[in-house]
């Protein structure tokens, strides 16, 4: 092979391993990349591929309540809104705040609000579920959180804060990708591919866990009831079909 082709490829390689590397260790280009690609491509093909149950029913039942306000709105909070994908199931006359870890969600978040007539929007804030100081206690009717906590670091407080934030007999509505379920025969080789895979699957998906057992923490975080219903997507690939959702009330 001619020493130039040996150039060329080397000088490929280095291009390659920078912008890895920036990937790897920049958190806001990661942010930044992860909102557009999730934005225009990873969504759309997220519901379209998989069309949980899951999503539809459990947001049916959403989109259903009613404020018993004077006012007669709900007020929302909707935990790592994102670009606004579950903005179509909500229920008339929603005072919606929208709360979001990465920030370069809120250019579409912001244009897609506006095409819902529906939707009063009171603020956008940036911030860890984990940490919701900007909200007193019990202010919500509703919080909505639709795979999320996956991404979150400390799961039980980010549970402690929601349920902080809603109002007494308020609903947590929540959908989620988990663990496989522990202890059932023919699960040990795809849970061994979801450990294998979290490593670089977390500075890719930002910050995304594959194998949380979400459903325990639920179970403990103290609300008055808890519904759970598990579900597997065979349209989705094997590592993300263990899904979760439900219902729990302050």
């Amino acid at each position: 092979m001619d020493v130039m082709w040996y150039y060329y490829i080397g000088v490929i390689v280095l291009i390659v391993l920078w912008f890895l590397a920036i990937l790897i260790f920049s958190e806001q280009i990661r942010k930044s990349v992860f909102a557009e690609f999730f934005t225009c491509r990873l969504i759309n093909l997220w519901n379209e591929s998989m069309f949980l149950t899951s999503k539809y029913y459990q947001l049916e039942k959403f989109s259903e309540l009613k404020s018993e306000a004077p006012d007669g709105q709900l007020k929302v909070l909707e935990v790592g809104v994102g670009e606004g994908t579950n903005f179509e199931l909500y229920p008339p006359n929603c005072k919606l705040t929208g709360f979001e870890y990465n920030e370069y969600f809120k250019k579409k978040f912001t244009e897609n609000v506006k095409k819902f007539s529906k939707i009063k929007l009171e603020k956008f804030v940036n911030g860890f579920v984990e940490d919701m100081h900007v909200f007193k206690d019990n202010t919500f009717d509703v919080v909505l959180c639709t795979h999320v906590l996956c991404s979150v670091s400390d799961v039980p407080a980010g549970l402690k804060e929601i349920k902080r934030v809603l109002k007494e007999g308020g609903k947590f509505f929540f959908i989620e990708h988990v663990a496989y379920e522990p202890l059932c025969l023919g699960n040990e080789f795809w849970t061994a591919v979801q450990g294998l895979l979290e490593p670089i699957w977390k500075i890719i998906m930002g910050g995304c866990c594959l194998r949380k057992s979400t459903w325990v923490d639920l179970e403990k975080a103290g609300f008055s009831t808890v519904t759970i219903t598990r579900e597997y997507s065979p349209r989705l690939p094997a590592i993300l079909r263990p899904h979760i959702w439900g219902c729990a009330v302050k």
